[in-house]
Formats: C-alpha cells, structure tokens, sequence
C-alpha cells in the first residue's frame, strides 16, 4: 500500500462500476467517532440550471480511507 501524500493521483472504488479518479488534497484525519477520512479532488459535469450547457467543474469528495488507493 503507498503512503497518502497530497498532489498525489489517486482512485476511489477500484474495481467497482463506481470508480473515479481523483488527486488527494487533504490527508488522512480521524473522526470523533475514530473513522479515518481523505479528501481527493475530482473533476465533473454538470448542467447549468437556466441555460442548460454542460460546463465541467471540481468537486472535492471526503471518502473513508479504506475506500481509496493511491496510484
């Protein structure tokens, strides 16, 4: 398993129908309940609400740990 480290390339789910790509931006903290959480940064689409154009944004997504696995 490789370390964390931020700016790092990064997937989460790998190997389901839900995986993604991402960069990690915040590393590895613990919660009050004791869980550990990551943050890794993707870029989506979305569609604009009065105009309907798909622009592309970036989402910033806190996922437990043991769900991503760094590249």
């Amino acid at each position: 398993m490789k370390k964390f480290r931020v700016g790092r390339p990064c997937i989460i789910d790998p190997g389901t129908e839900h995986t993604m790509e991402g960069i990690l931006v915040k590393v590895p903290h613990k919660n009050r309940f004791g869980e550990w959480f990551v943050v890794v940064a993707t870029v989506g689409e979305d569609v604009h609400p009065k105009t309907y154009e798909y622009f592309q944004a970036r989402f910033d997504v806190r996922i437990l740990k043991e769900r991503v696995k760094m590249k």
